[in-house]
């Protein structure tokens, strides 16, 4: 890899941050002033993510103060001439950038396994288990990796002092590869359970697609992942430090941006002049026109939830030929007898609002 500047570092840390901005309250706006609904978990956890990578990124303008970040200057601060006392800070605000990581990595881990569950179904067991067992396996490894980080070494000063009482050198390594290890394979995991998933669903192959296209931007995160550890393996862990941070800011965003963009595929229904579709949230429905297949047949099924969720009680089959017949609280007209047998038995409860109509 070429010379990279610090100015370079910090131009491309911030951009990202900013699309990462950008994407997150279009999220926001969109549930809560087009689809009326409230913030769901997922969307608290990515504001949090973001702000722990503003919180980590923010380091390395401080480090660009004082000289550090340049591309002569190695992952242990070797090739800048610095007082004792800047070392220090120099090492005690590195060690804050590593704790703030963990948090911003694991928080949109988070963001994207909350999204798996709203897509999943207890119906589809080994998709349910799958998603069941990353989960577990990412908060064990949040605790492990962030235990290993404060309490490597204690008390925590030795972290970032200076003389004979420091953290070795071989504790550092150990810490490091405990977290990178565990950051890299739930990631893997993460990566591969969309393809379990999407396999159950019903979708149009052009859905389907764009979600392998978004989360096989998963590829960018992975390869930045690996090519941070292979750089500091090959180097011995004095590799350029612009180069390590610029991998950091890329594997932190790309993220973020990723556990961003399936929320905002009703953005492009509206682009389209389609009415938006509605899915199950941890809060209820939303309350707009839903569009949504029903289990049984090749029906769609519109659940209407304005007006604070009040409905009318009424349903409306249509057939192939669009002739529609109605029915209030499930008791068919005449006309409903004569297109029986171009739709299938539904029941509808006595507190629904649907329409369903054959596709």
């Amino acid at each position: 890899m070429s010379r990279i500047s610090g100015a370079s570092v910090l131009a491309a840390q911030w951009f990202l941050i900013s699309i990462a901005a950008g994407l997150i309250m279009a999220r926001v706006y969109l549930r809560l002033r087009i689809m009326r609904q409230r913030l769901t978990p997922g969307d608290f956890t990515l504001c949090l993510a973001w702000l722990a990578t503003v919180a980590t990124s923010s380091v390395d303008i401080f480090f660009f103060k004082l000289g550090v970040l340049n591309p002569d200057v190695t992952v242990g601060f070797e090739g800048v001439q610095l007082g004792k006392g800047d070392i220090e800070m120099t090492s005690k605000l590195s060690w804050i950038a590593n704790i703030t990581f963990l948090p911003a990595a694991y928080l949109c881990k988070a963001s994207i396994l909350l999204f798996y569950f709203q897509i999943t179904s207890r119906v589809f067991r080994l998709p349910w288990v799958a998603v069941w067992f990353v989960t577990v396996f990412v908060v064990i490894a949040f605790l492990v990796s962030m235990g290993v980080s404060l309490f490597i070494c204690l008390p925590l000063e030795r972290q970032w002092t200076i003389g004979p009482n420091m953290c070795s050198f071989d504790a550092i390594v150990t810490s490091y590869f405990v977290v990178w290890a565990f950051h890299f394979v739930s990631d893997v995991l993460i990566f591969i359970v969309p393809f379990l998933i999407i396999r159950g669903l019903q979708m149009r192959r052009l859905q389907r697609f764009g979600i392998y296209f978004t989360f096989g931007l998963g590829l960018v995160n992975l390869t930045a992942t690996l090519a941070r550890f292979f750089v500091n393996l090959a180097n011995k862990f004095g590799g350029s430090l612009t180069q390590v941070e610029l991998m950091v800011a890329i594997d932190i965003n790309f993220c973020l941006i990723i556990a961003c963009l399936p929320s905002l595929r009703p953005y492009l229904r509206l682009l389209q002049g389609r009415p938006l579709l509605s899915y199950p949230t941890p809060d209820g429905p939303s309350n707009i026109h839903s569009e949504q297949r029903t289990d049984k047949g090749n029906f769609r099924r519109l659940r209407n939830t304005r007006n604070g969720g009040e409905t009318d009680n009424n349903f409306q089959v249509t057939g192939q030929e669009g002739n529609a017949a109605t029915a209030r609280r499930g008791k068919p007209n005449a006309n409903a007898e004569s297109h029986s047998t171009d739709r299938e038995d539904v029941s509808v409860g006595d507190d629904s609002d649907i329409e369903l109509t054959r596709l």
